[in-house]
Protein backbone atom coordinates (compact mmCIF):
# COMPACT_ATOMS: atom_id res chain seq x y z
CA UNK A 1 0.00 0.00 0.00
CA UNK A 2 1.13 3.14 -1.00
CA UNK A 3 2.52 5.74 1.99
CA UNK A 4 0.63 9.15 2.12
CA UNK A 5 3.93 10.66 1.30
CA UNK A 6 3.77 8.62 -1.79
CA UNK A 7 0.24 9.42 -3.08
CA UNK A 8 0.85 12.94 -2.94
CA UNK A 9 4.02 12.80 -4.89
CA UNK A 10 1.65 10.74 -6.98
CA UNK A 11 -0.69 14.16 -7.02
CA UNK A 12 1.69 16.49 -8.04
CA UNK A 13 2.64 14.42 -11.26
CA UNK A 14 -1.33 14.66 -11.89
CA UNK A 15 -0.62 18.41 -11.08
CA UNK A 16 2.23 18.61 -13.35
CA UNK A 17 0.35 16.59 -16.31
CA UNK A 18 -2.20 19.51 -16.00
CA UNK A 19 0.06 22.42 -15.93
CA UNK A 20 2.32 21.14 -18.59
CA UNK A 21 -0.46 21.39 -21.12
CA UNK A 22 -0.90 25.01 -20.45
CA UNK A 23 3.18 25.72 -20.52
CA UNK A 24 4.10 25.88 -17.10
CA UNK A 25 7.61 24.68 -15.98
CA UNK A 26 7.94 22.15 -12.85
CA UNK A 27 10.30 23.03 -9.99
CA UNK A 28 9.90 20.50 -7.24
CA UNK A 29 6.15 21.65 -5.63
CA UNK A 30 6.45 24.98 -8.02
CA UNK A 31 5.03 25.22 -11.14
CA UNK A 32 5.61 28.25 -13.10
CA UNK A 33 5.05 30.22 -16.60
CA UNK A 34 7.47 32.61 -17.53
CA UNK A 35 6.85 35.22 -19.12
CA UNK A 36 9.46 38.38 -20.17
CA UNK A 37 7.55 40.55 -17.61
CA UNK A 38 6.43 38.10 -14.80
CA UNK A 39 5.83 34.56 -13.83
CA UNK A 40 2.56 32.95 -13.22
CA UNK A 41 3.27 30.53 -9.92
CA UNK A 42 0.94 27.67 -8.71
CA UNK A 43 2.81 25.96 -5.82
CA UNK A 44 1.26 22.78 -3.58
CA UNK A 45 1.82 23.06 -0.29
CA UNK A 46 2.45 20.63 2.20
CA UNK A 47 1.68 21.03 5.72
CA UNK A 48 5.01 21.33 8.22
CA UNK A 49 2.92 19.01 10.73
CA UNK A 50 2.60 15.97 8.45
CA UNK A 51 3.50 13.24 9.74
CA UNK A 52 4.02 9.23 8.11
CA UNK A 53 0.41 8.51 8.64
CA UNK A 54 -1.13 11.95 6.70
CA UNK A 55 -0.18 14.45 4.55
CA UNK A 56 -2.34 17.37 4.53
CA UNK A 57 -1.49 20.12 1.77
CA UNK A 58 -3.38 23.21 -0.44
CA UNK A 59 -2.49 25.43 -3.66
CA UNK A 60 -0.87 28.96 -3.41
CA UNK A 61 -0.99 30.38 -6.07
CA UNK A 62 -0.06 34.01 -7.77
CA UNK A 63 2.40 36.16 -9.90
CA UNK A 64 5.99 36.95 -9.51
CA UNK A 65 7.35 40.07 -10.88
CA UNK A 66 11.24 40.12 -11.16
CA UNK A 67 13.03 41.97 -8.43
CA UNK A 68 10.33 43.28 -7.25
CA UNK A 69 11.09 41.39 -3.79
CA UNK A 70 14.81 41.93 -3.98
CA UNK A 71 14.31 45.46 -4.13
CA UNK A 72 12.24 45.44 -0.59
CA UNK A 73 14.60 42.60 0.73
CA UNK A 74 18.09 43.23 -0.34
CA UNK A 75 19.28 41.12 2.14
CA UNK A 76 17.03 38.12 1.14
CA UNK A 77 18.60 36.11 -2.15
CA UNK A 78 15.99 36.09 -4.86
CA UNK A 79 13.69 33.13 -5.05
CA UNK A 80 14.78 30.26 -7.42
CA UNK A 81 11.02 29.28 -7.29
CA UNK A 82 8.66 32.01 -5.63
CA UNK A 83 6.33 31.28 -3.04
CA UNK A 84 3.70 33.34 -0.46
CA UNK A 85 6.61 34.95 1.02
CA UNK A 86 7.88 36.69 -2.27
CA UNK A 87 5.17 36.64 -4.18
CA UNK A 88 3.99 39.88 -5.67
CA UNK A 89 0.65 38.92 -5.89
CA UNK A 90 -0.47 35.71 -3.65
CA UNK A 91 -3.66 33.89 -3.15
CA UNK A 92 -4.97 30.42 -2.12
CA UNK A 93 -7.00 27.84 -2.97
CA UNK A 94 -10.53 28.03 -1.75
CA UNK A 95 -11.10 31.77 -1.32
CA UNK A 96 -12.08 32.31 -5.12
CA UNK A 97 -15.70 30.05 -4.12
CA UNK A 98 -18.54 29.44 -2.03
CA UNK A 99 -17.78 28.83 1.52
CA UNK A 100 -14.41 31.53 0.56
CA UNK A 101 -12.74 29.08 2.87
CA UNK A 102 -9.23 27.86 2.31
CA UNK A 103 -9.49 24.29 0.48
CA UNK A 104 -6.92 22.10 1.32
CA UNK A 105 -6.81 17.97 1.25
CA UNK A 106 -5.55 15.29 3.68
CA UNK A 107 -4.28 12.06 2.89
CA UNK A 108 -4.17 9.76 5.77
CA UNK A 109 -3.83 5.43 6.22
CA UNK A 110 -6.97 5.30 6.69
CA UNK A 111 -8.29 6.20 3.36
CA UNK A 112 -10.14 4.25 0.72
CA UNK A 113 -8.20 3.41 -2.43
CA UNK A 114 -8.48 4.21 -4.96
CA UNK A 115 -11.70 6.18 -4.64
CA UNK A 116 -9.82 8.61 -2.28
CA UNK A 117 -7.15 9.72 -4.53
CA UNK A 118 -9.22 10.21 -7.45
CA UNK A 119 -11.58 12.21 -5.48
CA UNK A 120 -8.62 14.51 -4.57
CA UNK A 121 -7.26 14.74 -7.94
CA UNK A 122 -10.93 15.85 -9.42
CA UNK A 123 -11.05 19.02 -6.83
CA UNK A 124 -7.36 19.84 -7.51
CA UNK A 125 -8.12 19.51 -11.41
CA UNK A 126 -11.19 21.51 -10.69
CA UNK A 127 -9.95 24.24 -8.83
CA UNK A 128 -7.27 24.65 -11.05
CA UNK A 129 -9.37 25.21 -14.43
CA UNK A 130 -12.28 26.94 -12.96
CA UNK A 131 -10.61 29.45 -10.79
CA UNK A 132 -6.54 29.61 -10.48
CA UNK A 133 -5.44 29.40 -14.34
CA UNK A 134 -8.22 32.25 -14.75
CA UNK A 135 -7.19 34.22 -12.50
CA UNK A 136 -3.35 33.49 -13.73
CA UNK A 137 -4.50 34.33 -17.19
CA UNK A 138 -5.41 38.10 -16.35
CA UNK A 139 -1.55 38.84 -16.42
CA UNK A 140 0.88 39.25 -18.92
CA UNK A 141 2.89 41.61 -17.97
CA UNK A 142 3.83 44.62 -15.40
CA UNK A 143 1.03 46.52 -16.06
CA UNK A 144 -1.22 43.81 -15.65
CA UNK A 145 -0.10 43.97 -12.33
CA UNK A 146 -0.13 47.39 -11.56
CA UNK A 147 -3.44 47.88 -12.65
CA UNK A 148 -4.84 44.59 -10.73
CA UNK A 149 -3.29 46.02 -7.56
CA UNK A 150 -4.34 49.94 -7.87
CA UNK A 151 -7.91 48.16 -8.67
CA UNK A 152 -7.72 46.05 -5.09
CA UNK A 153 -7.12 49.16 -3.71
CA UNK A 154 -10.07 50.40 -3.08
CA UNK A 155 -12.58 47.46 -4.02
CA UNK A 156 -10.56 44.37 -2.19
CA UNK A 157 -14.01 43.99 -0.11
CA UNK A 158 -16.28 43.90 -3.47
CA UNK A 159 -14.05 39.84 -3.41
CA UNK A 160 -15.48 37.70 -1.75
CA UNK A 161 -11.91 36.00 0.02
CA UNK A 162 -10.28 39.15 -1.41
CA UNK A 163 -9.23 40.11 2.36
CA UNK A 164 -6.67 37.42 2.12
CA UNK A 165 -5.07 38.34 -1.45
CA UNK A 166 -1.68 38.94 -0.78
CA UNK A 167 -0.14 42.06 -0.60
CA UNK A 168 -2.38 43.48 2.55
CA UNK A 169 -3.15 46.84 2.65
CA UNK A 170 0.18 47.78 4.55
CA UNK A 171 2.55 46.39 2.01
CA UNK A 172 0.61 47.01 -0.86
CA UNK A 173 1.87 50.35 -1.37
CA UNK A 174 5.01 49.64 -1.14
CA UNK A 175 4.79 46.76 -3.55
CA UNK A 176 2.58 49.31 -6.29
CA UNK A 177 5.99 51.67 -5.49
CA UNK A 178 8.50 49.31 -6.78
CA UNK A 179 6.22 48.56 -9.49
CA UNK A 180 6.16 52.02 -11.03
CA UNK A 181 9.90 52.42 -10.63
CA UNK A 182 10.49 49.65 -12.99
CA UNK A 183 7.35 50.78 -14.80
CA UNK A 184 9.88 54.26 -14.86
CA UNK A 185 6.90 56.37 -13.58
CA UNK A 186 8.67 57.94 -10.48
CA UNK A 187 6.31 60.40 -9.36
CA UNK A 188 3.90 57.59 -9.20
CA UNK A 189 6.53 55.81 -7.12
CA UNK A 190 7.26 58.49 -4.56
CA UNK A 191 3.31 58.94 -4.07
CA UNK A 192 2.74 55.30 -2.93
CA UNK A 193 6.05 55.43 -0.67
CA UNK A 194 4.72 58.38 1.03
CA UNK A 195 1.32 56.66 1.31
CA UNK A 196 3.40 53.72 2.63
CA UNK A 197 5.08 55.86 5.58
CA UNK A 198 2.03 57.39 6.37
CA UNK A 199 0.88 53.87 8.04
CA UNK A 200 1.99 54.51 11.43
CA UNK A 201 -0.09 51.81 12.58
CA UNK A 202 2.73 49.36 10.34
CA UNK A 203 5.57 50.14 13.15
CA UNK A 204 8.65 51.35 13.44
CA UNK A 205 10.53 48.31 11.02
CA UNK A 206 8.24 48.63 8.43
CA UNK A 207 8.86 52.17 8.07
CA UNK A 208 12.66 51.95 8.40
CA UNK A 209 12.29 49.34 5.80
CA UNK A 210 10.38 51.75 3.10
CA UNK A 211 12.86 54.59 3.93
CA UNK A 212 15.50 52.26 3.22
CA UNK A 213 13.45 51.04 0.00
CA UNK A 214 13.08 54.83 -0.75
CA UNK A 215 16.96 55.52 -0.80
CA UNK A 216 17.73 52.20 -2.49
CA UNK A 217 15.15 53.32 -5.70
CA UNK A 218 16.87 56.87 -5.55
CA UNK A 219 12.94 59.24 -5.41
Amino acid sequence: MLTPRERFSSILKFVNQVLKEYGFLRRGQCFYYPLSELWRVVRVVRSRWNTADDCDFWIEFGVYVPNVFALIHPEIKEPACPDASNLTICWVSGFQHPPFLQRSWQLTLQDMLPQKDEEVRSEVEDELMNYILPFLWKFTDRVDVIEFLEWLRNHREEIPGGVHIYPNDVWLPVILAVLYWQHGDKDACQQFLKAALSREEAGIMFQDKVIALQRRLNV
